[in-house]
């Protein structure tokens, strides 16, 4: 089940993680349902960097490429949980 994210929670995370405008448009499409290219998938690995732990995840493997997205915003939803 995919969570929104509304306005008032990516101004949050603003402040919280370095969110930019392509991070938002990922993320976006991502709680809206659609599904993530896996140019889409790299380019959210660029956007987040090395601020989260995505050990023994592999991007080429299709199969694990929800789970990397769930584990970002999982992540970002514990950030929000604690505000």
């Amino acid at each position: 089940m995919s969570k929104t994210l509304n306005d008032s929670d990516i101004i949050f995370l603003l402040n919280e993680v370095e969110i930019t405008d392509k991070l938002k448009d990922l993320l976006k499409k991502y709680s809206d349902d659609k599904d993530l290219t896996d140019d889409d998938v790299m380019e959210l690995e660029d956007c987040v960097g090395d601020q989260f732990c995505t050990d023994g995840i592999e991007n080429d493997k299709p199969n694990k490429k929800g789970l990397y997205i769930e584990t970002i915003i999982d992540k970002f939803y514990k950030i929000l949980e604690s505000r």
